[in-house]
């Protein structure tokens, strides 16, 4: 679902997808990045231009909260984005 989309330029906007995506993506980024993301959350989207995700929290003393997940490549020190 497109909860927002810049149809111009492409920059800007915010995807939540379906659950077969969340769950493989979960997956990658946990193995990606094991200690900033808890067991306890899922990857249900991303932003459009930076690639930021968009996890929430299935914890039950923090269920539903959501947080935007900016990840770095450690080797370059940059934004990881994929084209």
């Amino acid at each position: 679902m497109v909860i927002y989309e810049d149809i111009i330029y492409r920059q800007w906007g915010l995807i939540v997808h379906n659950l077969e995506w969340c769950l493989s993506e979960t997956q990658l980024m946990k193995s990606l990045y094991p200690d900033e993301i808890l067991d306890s959350e899922l990857v249900i989207g991303e932003f459009l231009g930076d690639q930021e995700k968009v996890l929430i929290s299935l914890d039950n003393d923090k269920f539903g909260q959501i947080t935007i997940f900016y990840f770095w490549i450690p080797e370059t020190n940059s934004l990881f984005s994929r084209d």
